[in-house]
């Protein structure tokens, strides 16, 4: 089986309009808010990680290290690096130092939520880090544009519209980072089904899904650009397809699995057919299986979550072929 585009780089565009002003506190959902913030929770708890501190001389001569693998890493490694709690971060020339703490404590914070989703501390979920630190790249550019795979996000400085949507775009990416710990992965583009790697990241955003009408038209074209016309198989997508994406993750978690499934299934890696173990920070594992073998084992995890969960889903191959109807007719009854 041809599998077009399961190894392709995440990128996310946010393309919400502007909105309120940045005075305004505007609502932010997802992972770890508890049903009710805004940012001025975010304000406040962002005010946790105030500081951060020149990483020591000793270790790599106190510059950022290349994270092997991303392609924005140019911008920041071999440049001063500085240590938030979980982090390691550098910056492009002219960031100035307040744009970056400002950029590491929202990322500090997203992890923490997904950590709290997640039912587990940020010590458990960041076995694949060197120095046991994601990476933080931010360039010397506004607007509404990260990325991330492995164990680094590279980020712009400033978000074209305001305080929610760059939290929004940051957690998206932390959510990839997430998955990639969990499958031992600390510097490889995603082999993982593009939809779900979006879908997982939209979710644990909050993202809503599509009405039924909406889901019934966007899901039909999406599948005229797929292989063998299936969403599941991978083909060409854009940031527009990502609604298309969060609805599948979101029907999963609501009904074809059950609430907190979604959590659980993160968690598993889905990548490796041997866990080989780690012995310091860097990524000494070599890919165990092919992108095909990957699928394999994906599905495989998939088949015994859905029969953990007990609900409508219970296999990939049954879902694969009825996703479009069970969830228009989610859709239509919730």
């Amino acid at each position: 089986m041809k599998l077009k585009s399961i190894a392709a780089l995440s990128v996310l565009v946010a393309l919400a309009g502007c909105g309120a002003t940045e005075d305004d506190a505007q609502s932010i959902s997802g992972w770890g808010t508890g049903g009710s913030y805004d940012t001025d929770d975010l304000k406040r708890d962002m005010k946790q990680y105030a500081t951060l501190v020149a990483k020591n001389p000793q270790v790599d001569n106190g510059l950022y290290t290349d994270k092997r693998g991303h392609m924005s890493t140019p911008y920041c490694v071999g440049q001063p690096a500085f240590d938030s709690e979980w982090f390691e971060v550098s910056r492009e020339s002219g960031v100035s130092d307040d744009e970056m703490l400002y950029v590491t404590q929202l990322y500090e914070v997203a992890l923490g939520q997904i950590a709290q989703a997640l039912n587990v501390t940020k010590a458990e979920i960041l076995t694949n880090a060197y120095r046991n630190k994601l990476g933080i790249c931010i360039r010397n550019t506004k607007g509404s544009m990260a990325s991330g795979h492995g164990s680094e996000s590279v980020t712009v400085k400033k978000h074209n519209h305001g305080s929610d949507k760059f939290f929004h775009l940051i957690k998206h990416e932390i959510t990839h980072l997430v998955n990639s710990q969990y499958n031992n992965n600390q510097v490889n583009l995603s082999i993982l089904p593009g939809w779900y790697n979006e879908g997982i990241a939209e979710f644990a955003v909050g993202s809503r899904p599509l009405s039924a009408k909406e889901w019934n038209k966007q899901a039909t074209e999406m599948e005229s650009r797929s292989m063998n016309n299936n969403i599941l198989d991978g083909g060409d997508s854009s940031f527009d397809d990502y609604d298309v994406f969060a609805t599948i993750a979101t029907y999963l978690d609501e009904q074809g699995w059950g609430h907190g499934a979604m959590t659980e299934f993160i968690k598993k890696d889905h990548w490796h057919m041997d866990d080989a173990p780690h012995t310091d920070g860097h990524d000494h594992m070599v890919l165990s299986n092919t992108p095909e073998q990957a699928y394999a084992l994906f599905k495989e995890d998939f088949d015994n979550q859905s029969a953990e969960s007990q609900g409508e889903v219970t296999s990939y191959d049954q879902f694969r072929s009825n996703y479009k109807d069970l969830i228009y007719q989610w859709l239509k009854n919730r």
